[in-house]
């Protein structure tokens, strides 16, 4: 079990909403402690207050294993009015604060409540504690926006960018809010109440929440029709300034925030299952039937994502890694592979370095691997004080408040970084992006490999999206002009992640790509016979959607030459008969 006991403060720690169960509440409610006497784990030295027990579970345990895991933004009313109803808001992004101060929004909109007596509703289920269970231990529960929701505006878009989490309630075994028949129902199977508690158990929740993008895609609106007067790309305020304070966003002509965007994600062309023809057997002889390397979808994370010239993934990704859990939710049991890629700037052994850390930038964080992380941190460029201070803001501290997570995560506050407060920042920082962590078993050679062959990989600057003409390489020469190619160059710097049909296992002895640390000569081993021609510049601009001749590696081109990820528009066409 997950539960452990903070003897300072008297509070019980539990990590697992899988472990919050009627047994287990039972259990706190006459012993005090989340275990009987008989059972294994059972403190005898611990003297329980029955006035004051309190248990502590992160957020995103209760969001997304517990009785919210269902919930989404568009659960709660405001979010569907937004979305849905007629705005007199100038665009702009807001915060839910921004919403009160337009009386757009009341406080009470935050908070959204239900039951878990039979089956839960407005989303709420009762998890690991069945209906009457949960009845009998309490029947409420509430959830809320968090403070780092967002609400954008824009013309031809609304998006809600939501956190959520639950609230902090009082779990008792007598609520008056429980129905008559389901109190009787558990006295006849459990017997008359027995429990030593006096006050509630309470439940204190952590950590940041579950996050959830609602967005509606809107008609562009006639710019002619604006009043007199009125911009409406302006703020309230009628400044610079957007709603929710801070530095104005980079935007369009007409003056529209506009977030840049950080990757894409979609599902690959399906492929069939050719039939299998086999000889009968006549002896002991066997037939080995091995189905074609298929990937089945995709998502992608581009160079925006990452600090500059480094494999440090920034606070802003966590959007990205919403998409890539609704992936998750439609490509059950696909097992994963991260692919790195680089621009043709510097020279090969460089470039296939910092792409394959950036792959195991990303596998590092969907595994919540310290030990990764560490490691980058003090063999890779581009990390240092700047991705701590990084860190440190999205966890809601100070830029400079290490002694203010030290000293809030039982560690001395002695304000220096050093190895295991970057353990603990470095665990917090991984559920702020992806709350729930995967297995290496998640991955295409389930981690046979200890560095990682199979699962990710750099492919440097061997596959690119973009190659110039030799005019423009030409051109790009000038110092003057590097500005200009390096800003050209940002759709070949990406991080690809793809998905293998469900059952799928490479042995790392059978695959083509070597490993991060290991050189570029396995990649070129597998490069089509015009490889150098493919990835250099030629008389006219090449762009692989277009072309698709600019990869030259074929193993990764047949991997992901149809990906909507690499810009491939997957068409379908009708075709009509007549006899």
């Amino acid at each position: 079990m997950s539960w452990t006991l903070n003897r300072s403060s008297g509070t019980w720690v539990c990590t697992s909403y899988d472990d919050v169960t009627s047994g287990v509440m039972n259990d706190f409610a006459e012993y005090g402690q989340p275990v009987s006497p008989y059972e294994r784990g059972f403190d005898q030295n611990y003297d329980p207050d029955f006035a004051k027990i309190v248990i502590e579970m992160p957020q995103t345990a209760v969001m997304t294993d517990g009785y919210g895991k269902e919930i989404t933004a568009e659960h709660f009313d405001i979010v569907k009015k937004f979305l849905d109803e007629d705005l007199s808001l100038p665009f702009g992004t807001y915060t839910f604060d921004d919403l009160i101060a337009q009386g757009f929004a009341t406080k009470s909109d935050r908070t959204l409540g239900g039951n878990l007596y039979t089956g839960g509703n407005n989303g709420f289920v009762p998890g690991s504690i069945g209906g009457p269970d949960a009845a009998y231990v309490h029947g409420t529960v509430s959830v809320a926006l968090m403070k780092s929701t967002t609400f954008k505006y824009e013309d031809g878009l609304r998006q809600v960018d939501a956190e959520i989490g639950a609230r902090n309630d009082n779990w008792d075994f007598e609520s008056a809010t429980i129905p008559d028949f389901l109190n009787r129902l558990v006295e006849i199977i459990l017997g008359p109440s027995h429990n030593n508690l006096e006050g509630p158990i309470s439940l204190n929740y952590t950590g940041p929440g579950k996050k959830s993008l609602a967005e509606r895609r809107t008609p562009k609106k006639n710019p002619d029709a604006t009043a007199p007067g009125t911009n409406p790309t302006n703020p309230p305020d009628g400044g610079t300034t957007p709603p929710g304070g801070g530095t104005p966003a980079p935007g369009d002509d007409a003056g529209t925030p506009i977030l840049p965007p950080g990757g894409k994600h979609g599902s690959h062309p399906p492929v069939s299952d050719l039939p299998v023809h086999a000889a009968p057997r006549t002896g002991k002889e066997t037939t080995t039937i091995r189905l074609e390397l298929v990937s089945v979808a995709c998502w992608k994370l581009n160079n925006v994502r990452f600090a500059f010239g480094s494999s440090f993934v920034v606070p802003e990704t966590r959007q990205e890694f919403v998409h890539l859990a609704d992936l998750r939710k439609q490509f059950p049991g696909a097992p994963l592979s991260v692919f790195g890629h680089a621009d043709p700037t510097g020279d090969d052994a460089f470039n296939k370095q910092l792409s394959g850390e950036r792959a195991e930038s990303i596998y590092a964080i969907l595994v919540h691997s310290v030990s990764r992380y560490e490691s980058l941190y003090n063999r890779a460029h581009g990390w240092g004080s700047d991705c701590i201070q990084s860190m440190l803001t999205a966890l809601d501290y100070a830029p400079d408040g290490v002694r203010e997570f030290q000293s809030k995560n039982g560690l001395t506050a002695d304000g220096v970084a050093g190895s295991k407060t970057r353990e603990k920042l470095f665990l917090a920082y991984f559920q702020f992006l992806w709350p729930t962590p995967l297995s290496p078993a998640d991955f295409l050679a389930k981690g046979a490999d200890k560095q990682g062959k199979v699962d990710f990989q750099g492919c440097g600057e061997f596959n690119p999206y973009l190659v110039f003409s030799k005019a423009e390489a030409e051109r790009y020469l000038q110092a003057e002009n590097r500005p200009e190619r390096d800003a050209e160059n940002e759709v070949n710097r990406r991080v690809m992640v793809l998905f293998f049909r469900p059952g799928t296992f490479v042995p790392p002895d059978k695959w083509p790509c070597p490993r991060v640390t290991e050189g570029t000569t396995g990649c070129v081993k597998r490069f089509w016979s015009d490889g150098n021609t493919r990835r250099n510049p030629q008389d006219e601009r090449r762009e692989f959607p277009i072309t698709q001749n600019t990869f030259a590696c074929r193993f990764y081109h047949r991997l992901a030459g149809a990906s909507p990820c690499e810009g491939v528009e997957t068409q379908l066409f009708d075709f009509e008969f007549s006899v």
